[in-house]
């Protein structure tokens, strides 16, 4: 998401705070002037929604960590004002997987909620039972924690709501998965989602509440773009890397300049490159279009490849499937990766070569229907 700045990195994983989430604070305003409330009363209106996005902080982390034990890295994790979400550079192979890190974040939940009882049940100065109005509500620090309380327990039972993008989705599609095939399993879940989208979208208008219609048309269109998404695995995981690889390709040196691709990448026919050492056989490493392209724009055509080239390295085998291809160029920022037989490099899978079997197999899919 563009717009967004970095708060923290908590256990290598970037947290960042989106520019929108600073309207989730008009709108409190807006909500607390209209309930009657002091300026003492909003500051600590404010100051609830800053714990309760801690909490949707360790929901995210929750996910994230147990994404991490079955081997799925965790891009970053975005706060926004519709909440939290922590960007998976994967789908788990496994429904048993993706049912545990699903469950994680309601979990998290959970245990914050187990915490804050005993403090509100042996303090003096809280209570379970709240009785102040809306305009002296949040005046009162008493009533923060046990707030707090029912909110986390709210979060558990909005999260497990059985609809993308919400977690109850993902966990009903995981316990689908369980006895159907994967993409079945989606198609399943996304139709539930849609009619609960649908329900909360009507609901939200014949009840005059804004929100709920919002939550409706976000969950209707996720559920969407979920289906989607599932389709495009089904489709790649079908298919091997030798289908689409390229075995003619350009064999670009480290100590070459930038200048001497503009032939290739302004014509269309390469635009990301397998860079190697100055011998030409030794592989060094990946030079995306990007880069080729910010440096042309920018008139740098004298640059050297081994200041624009990326060193990480990673390989595909021909027997491998698209999808294994797919996810490890979306998840290393990739636009090429050579394919390996033996310990020699034999041909390339680029993003291109993979937009365009996708492109292909939706064609041909819609030319049967």
């Amino acid at each position: 998401m563009r717009g967004s700045v970095k708060l923290a990195t908590i256990y290598g994983i970037p947290v960042l705070l989106h520019w929108s989430f600073g309207l989730i604070f008009v709108w409190l305003a807006y909500v607390g002037i209209s309930q009657g409330m002091d300026t003492i009363g909003i500051l600590w209106f404010f100051f609830f929604a800053i714990l309760l996005f801690i909490c949707v902080v360790i929901h995210e982390f929750g996910h994230a960590l147990t994404a991490r034990k079955f081997g799925v890295g965790t891009k970053d994790i975005i706060l926004s004002p519709i909440g939290g979400l922590a960007r998976l550079k994967r789908l788990p192979e496994k429904p048993i997987h993706e049912f545990l890190i699903a469950i994680a974040g309601p979990a998290a939940n959970v245990v914050i909620a187990l915490l804050l009882f005993p403090v509100i049940y042996f303090s003096g100065a809280m209570s379970f039972i709240i009785t102040d109005t809306a305009e002296v509500l949040f005046t009162k620090p008493a009533n923060l924690i046990p707030l707090l309380f029912y909110t986390n327990i709210t979060l558990v039972i909005f999260n497990m709501i059985p609809a993308f993008p919400m977690d109850g989705g993902r966990v009903l599609r995981s316990l689908l998965a369980m006895g159907i095939d994967r993409y079945q399993a989606t198609r399943i879940a996304v139709v539930i989602g849609q009619i609960l989208g649908l329900t909360f979208l009507l609901g939200g208008i014949f009840m005059g509440e804004l929100i709920l219609a919002l939550i409706g048309i976000f969950v209707f269109f996720m559920a969407t773009a979920e289906l989607q998404s599932a389709r495009t695995e089904s489709m790649l995981g079908n298919r091997r890397v030798a289908h689409i690889m390229r075995e003619r390709f350009t064999r670009v040196k480290k100590d070459q300049k930038v200048g001497e691709l503009a032939a290739w990448f302004m014509t269309g026919m390469e635009d990301s490159f397998l860079v190697f050492h100055e011998d030409g056989y030794r592989f060094a490493g990946i030079l995306n279009a990007k880069k080729i392209e910010e440096s042309l724009r920018s008139g740098e055509n004298n640059k050297l490849i081994a200041d624009l080239m990326t060193e990480k390295i990673a390989f595909l085998t021909p027997k491998q499937s698209l999808k294994d291809a797919f996810y490890t160029l979306l998840e290393e920022d990739f636009d090429i990766l050579p394919v390996l037989s033996g310990r020699e490099i034999i041909g390339v899978v680029d993003r291109r070569a993979l937009n365009s079997a996708l492109q292909s197999k939706t064609s041909s899919q819609e030319q049967v229907a």
